[in-house]
This record gives C-alpha cells, sequence and structure tokens, in this order.
C-alpha cells in the first residue's frame, strides 16, 4: 500500500514532506469514512497492520472520531471482519499446547514485539490466564527459567546522578 497523501505535504522541491510535519488533514466523521471507503473500492489493504505503516493519520483519526478503527471500517459500510488480517480465535488449551510445542530445553520460548508471529499467542495468554507468565505456570513451564528472564533481567546498575545501587541481600 501506497503511502496515504493525507499523511503528508508537498516540499518546496514538489516531493513530499516526511510525515508528521506540517499541517494534518482535518478529518470529519464523513471524510474519513469517504477516504477508508476510496481506499477499499481501490484495492487498498485496510487491516491495521497496513495502515499503521502507510496511513497512521487514518488510524489516529478513527480512534479520535469514532472510538475505534473497527467503528470507522463499519461507519464506511465495509465488514470489518472481511479487512482483518488475523482471525483465529484461541482457547485456553491451544494456548497450553502451542507454549508447550514451543518451549525448548535452552529455555527459549520468548514472546512478545520482538517476535510478531506470536503476538496472538501472547494477547490470548493473557487474555485467559491474566499474564503471559500465569501461561506459562498452566502449561507447567517455570517463568524464571525461560531464556531472557528471571531474577536480575532488569538489574540496574546506577541511578541517574547517583553511584552504583547496592546490591540487595
Amino acid at each position: 500500500m501506497a503511502p496515504d497523501p493525507g499523511n503528508s505535504r508537498p516540499a518546496a522541491d514538489g516531493g513530499a514532506a516526511p510525515r508528521g510535519r506540517g499541517p494534518q488533514p482535518k478529518w470529519t466523521r464523513q471524510s474519513l469514512a469517504e477516504r477508508i471507503r476510496a481506499l477499499h473500492v481501490g484495492g487498498g489493504d485496510l487491516s491495521i497492520t497496513a495502515l499503521r505503516k502507510a496511513s497512521p493519520a487514518i488510524l489516529s483519526a478513527a480512534q479520535y472520531l469514532f472510538g475505534g478503527y473497527a467503528h470507522a471500517v463499519r461507519a464506511a459500510g465495509i465488514d470489518y471482519e472481511s479487512v482483518r488480517r488475523h482471525h483465529y480465535r484461541w482457547t485456553r488449551q491451544e494456548v497450553i499446547d502451542r507454549l508447550r510445542a514451543r518451549h525448548r530445553p535452552d529455555g527459549s520460548l520468548r514472546p512478545g514485539v520482538k517476535d510478531p508471529e506470536n503476538w496472538g499467542l501472547y494477547h490470548a495468554a493473557a487474555k485467559f490466564f491474566g499474564t503471559y507468565d500465569g501461561a506459562l505456570v498452566a502449561a507447567g513451564i517455570d517463568p524464571n527459567k525461560v531464556a531472557g528472564r528471571g531474577p536480575g533481567r532488569h538489574k540496574k546498575t546506577t541511578a541517574p546522578n547517583e553511584g552504583p545501587i547496592p546490591e540487595q541481600g
């Protein structure tokens, strides 16, 4: 999907100025719904993932004007489920099974931001078990033994304008 022209302004040399500089379009509920409809008719990818890269202003305006992107898509007369990329519905048992299948003897089982393929698993784990660690425990995996986790992984050695922080005992 090409960047949305509503996200940039012409630069002095005729090119587009970087996003975030200059005036942004003044969206109304009607103009935003029309823009979403036009993108859809033009075959544009209306998934949130694509719009985060190409048209973050549309997502921001949708949140502000409609209370969420799904509501804006529906207001444009488009079935939101037809533009979503991720339709998978997890169960508690599937979360446990997937965690067990991914767990390796070396302790590798890192979820979250750096592993986009597992965002769904991470969020389903938090939904069903309260936290990702709660899901690990339910799967019989010690959260403190997962690689990159456990005591001391975020240990500070200094504080701003102070010397070293003494070790707790």
